[in-house]
């Protein structure tokens, strides 16, 4: 429990003195509302002209009219997140690691240094993320389906298995990008030293990552109601469950990858 509080401590000391930290994460939430923006706009000229063939060919003619385009809207925006992430997330993640750290070790949390240093390793951390993600993918569809019976009054416990599997399949392979951005090691080493530091840092690692994830359960539970959402109120309310979604998850994002990278620099670098 002691390490637990100062690195709770710590992190919300970090995240005060050197707010330049944040700069990643805003970006990375920023791409993600451009994303939301585009898509509730799809319909509609010029955007149309290049999302509405897509949606048109796998979705159908009708959700390209309102309101079904707002029954489509979480699905879509979960398909831009995952390439938000492959494209800029990566990028933004390894520069939040590497700024928390020079921070941390008493440099200049510089925002062009630690740039350049993740652009010049996003083909590692590319793969890295593929990999990860490839994991998450198969242990949120697999999981829920063992643990949870397939009948429809389960149907919130399948939804809850389901981002319980991914965040947790994530937190086993946080400590990656800290391997690779602080101690400058290849992907191979990256992952064997992650799981020599998870094993060692499993417990404090698991209760960092998961608490802050508690403030994203609502958002998730309400996104797995769309229809009944639009049906009980109005449909523009999936844009507004949309954009809180987005903004929670900057939050925990800080918290989270703040958090593990304190706890990483603490037990494995100092």
């Amino acid at each position: 429990m002691k390490v637990l509080f100062h690195t709770w401590r710590d992190t919300f000391r970090l995240l005060n003195r050197r707010p330049k930290i944040l700069i990643p994460f805003t970006i990375m939430g920023a791409a993600n509302l451009i994303a939301a923006y585009l898509l509730y706009y799809a319909p509609q000229r010029p955007i149309s002209y290049l999302l509405a063939p897509p949606i048109r060919k796998f979705f159908g003619e009708k959700f390209l009219h309102y309101p079904f385009n707002f029954y489509l809207l979480p699905q879509l925006f979960g398909y831009a997140e995952v390439v938000v992430s492959a494209v800029i997330g990566i990028l933004m993640t390894a520069m939040a690691v590497g700024m928390i750290a020079d921070a941390m070790l008493g440099h200049e949390a510089t925002f062009l240094i630690n740039f350049f240093r993740s652009i010049n390793r996003y083909f590692s951390l590319l793969i890295a993320w593929g990999f990860v993600f490839t994991l998450v993918f198969l242990t949120s569809k697999y999981l829920p389906k063992i643990l949870v019976p397939g009948d429809a009054s389960q149907a919130l416990l399948f939804t809850i298995f389901h981002f319980l599997g991914t965040i947790i399949t994530q937190l086993l392979f946080i400590y990656i990008v800290p391997i690779m951005i602080i101690k400058n090691k290849n992907i191979f080493v990256a992952f064997k030293d992650n799981i020599i530091v998870i094993f060692k840092l499993f417990f404090p690692t698991m209760v960092l990552g998961l608490i802050p994830v508690c403030l994203y359960i609502p958002t998730v539970l309400l996104k797995a109601k769309t229809a009944f959402l639009v049906n009980a109120l109005f449909p523009e309310v999936i844009l507004g469950v949309v954009v809180i979604g987005i903004i929670a998850s900057v939050v925990v994002e800080v918290l989270v990858i703040t958090a593990t990278t304190v706890l990483f620099v603490n037990k494995e670098v100092k």
